[in-house]
């Protein structure tokens, strides 16, 4: 795709007996092929390669196991399991900004938003805490209909803020936001604030404060600004009426 004659091909043998994986690529049209599965796992073989529309080097692999990707054109690898069940990825899609994955079984998978993946050099790892690069945000809401068996889940509804922790944080971190013109508009805080004391939805409330509290792992780390400013103080104990 960024050079001439280039490209990648899987073959897999399992109907043999043959669980290796096979990974090979050509720089001249198919004359000659190197092999980049040395660093593969020998018994997990494959069904589809895909390389990323924008970084080149970067391939993505459906495996019988799930998906594993590389940043460096097959020198190393890693998993991009996630949430993915254990399963055979047969085919996959790179498309803008998303990965489609089809799997034998387990239904269709989407991860939304590559662009972190695309960012994550080896010096961002090294890095005790790096911010990504947002992407451009549009306010919209929508309404959920009845979810069924066949129902997906929609992407969060709001700024996916994308940040990288190379140790899990033992205090209490923050990620403020602000407007261009220097104005504080948000502040986001891995505590989680108590309850006010101020309405009789406390359930309701509980699940609100647990939504809002910013994720503090280590590693990558995606908090969701629903791009409102920061609320009234509410006042403790007194009786919100409504």
């Amino acid at each position: 795709r960024y050079a001439a004659g280039a490209a990648y091909l899987v073959v897999e043998a399992h109907r043999l007996d043959d669980m290796t994986p096979y990974l090979y690529k050509t720089a001249n049209f198919g004359q000659s092929w190197t092999r980049l599965d040395t660093a593969l796992p020998r018994d997990v073989y494959l069904h589809a390669v895909r390389e990323d529309s924008t970084l080149p080097g970067l391939i993505y692999l459906g495996t019988e196991l799930g998906v594993t990707f590389s940043r460096d054109d097959g020198q190393t690898w890693n998993s991009l399991r996630f949430n993915l069940p254990t399963v055979a990825v047969h085919d996959l899609q790179v498309t803008g900004d998303s990965l489609v994955l089809g799997t034998n079984g387990r239904s269709a998978w989407i991860l939304d938003d590559l662009r972190p993946l695309r960012e994550l050099t080896p010096s961002i790892r090294e890095a005790e805490a790096h911010l990504f690069s947002p992407a451009p945000t549009t306010r919209w809401r929508y309404h959920d209909g009845a979810k069924g068996a066949w129902s997906g889940e929609n992407p969060p509804n709001g700024a996916s803020i994308y940040y990288w922790l190379k140790e899990q944080p033992t205090d209490e971190i923050t990620l403020k936001i602000y407007h261009e013109n220097g104005k504080l508009v948000r502040t986001l805080s891995s505590k989680k604030l108590p309850l006010s004391g101020s309405t009789e939805y406390e359930k309701e409330e509980n699940e609100l404060l647990e939504e809002g509290v910013l994720p503090a792992e280590q590693g990558l780390n995606r908090a969701v600004w629903d791009l409102d400013w920061n609320g009234a103080e509410m006042i403790k104990g007194g009786v919100l009426d409504y």
